[in-house]
C-alpha cells in the first residue's frame, strides 16, 4: 500500500524538555511523524506535557499537546484568524498544563484518546484539513 504524502512539505517543531533546545525537522508523511512524536522525550510523571507544532508551508500550523492523559490537538490558520480547539469530554472539569514555547493552562475538555488525535494529525497532514470525525471548538482571534 502506498502511503500518501503530505501536499508540501510539513516542519515539526518542538522545545527538548530537558534543556529546552529547538528541535525542527521536515515531515512527509504520516508514518515518519508517527516514529518521530513517539520519540519526542516524555515529560516525567506530574512535568507539563510536551507541545509539538507541525507547520505547512502556508504558515498554518497544527500543534499537538502529549500529555499523559491524552493528546489535544489545536489549529491556528496562517492569517490568525481562527484557532480551533480539539474537544474530548466536554464535561472534563480542570486544566492540563503543557509547554509549547512557554508553559499554558488549557482546560481539560480538549484532551482526546491518542488514537483519536492520531487521526486528526493524519487528516491534516495528509489533505491540509481538520478531520470531521473531532469535535473542534472554534475561536476567532
Amino acid at each position: 500500500m502506498e502511503n500518501p504524502m503530505a501536499p508540501q512539505p510539513i516542519t515539526l517543531n518542538y522545545l527538548e524538555p530537558l534543556h529546552f533546545r529547538p528541535v525542527v525537522m521536515p515531515v512527509r508523511t504520516f508514518e515518519e511523524l508517527y516514529r518521530l512524536l513517539l520519540e519526542v522525550p516524555k515529560s516525567k510523571h506530574g512535568a507539563p506535557g510536551i507541545g509539538v507544532h507541525l507547520r505547512d508551508q502556508e504558515g498554518n500550523v497544527l500543534s499537538i499537546g502529549l500529555t499523559e492523559g491524552g493528546w489535544l490537538v489545536l489549529f491556528d490558520d496562517a492569517k490568525h484568524t481562527l484557532m480551533a480547539f480539539s474537544v474530548g469530554d466536554r464535561n472534563a472539569v480542570g486544566e492540563i498544563t503543557v509547554r509549547f514555547h512557554q508553559q499554558e493552562q488549557l482546560p481539560r475538555r480538549h484532551l482526546l484518546p491518542v488514537e483519536d488525535a492520531l487521526q486528526a494529525v493524519r487528516c491534516w497532514l495528509e489533505t491540509g484539513k481538520l478531520s470531521d470525525t473531532v469535535t473542534w471548538e472554534m475561536q476567532p482571534y
